[in-house]
């Protein structure tokens, strides 16, 4: 039997691998777990403040992204040691409601880079 010893959640299984996250690779991680807790568009305008926005099913695809934009920003621009300056984050050009979203930030002074499938995030 081997035991681990974890720190901050360092240590975590992926398909049944023992990885060691740096501190990097975890805040990317947290970050992506925050995002990804969007449920459907009230939960994601109730998230940001602004329930009260006129809304009966036929929000248009660019206005939720911009709200899904909105909301990532805050979720990124919350976690400690990110520079606010430096945060981008912007939607690849498809033709659907598929595409990606890719988010850049400084993160303790090194560039970090997430790329989050728009399909994880469609509640």
């Amino acid at each position: 039997m081997i035991a681990f010893e974890m720190k901050n959640g360092d240590l975590h299984f992926k398909d049944n691998n023992l990885i060691v996250l740096n501190e990097k690779e975890k805040a990317k991680q947290d970050i992506v777990e925050l995002i990804k807790h969007i449920k459907g568009t009230y939960d994601l305008r109730t998230e940001i403040g602004i329930p009260w926005l006129d809304y009966i099913g036929q929000l248009k695809s660019q206005e939720r992204e911009d709200l899904m934009i909105t909301y990532m920003y805050e979720k990124v621009s919350s976690y400690k040691g990110v520079d606010l300056s430096s945060i981008i984050i912007e939607k690849s050009k498809s033709e659907n409601r598929e595409g990606f979203f890719r988010i850049k930030f400084d993160y303790l002074g090194k560039e970090t880079k997430i790329e989050i499938d728009r399909r994880e995030i469609n509640g």
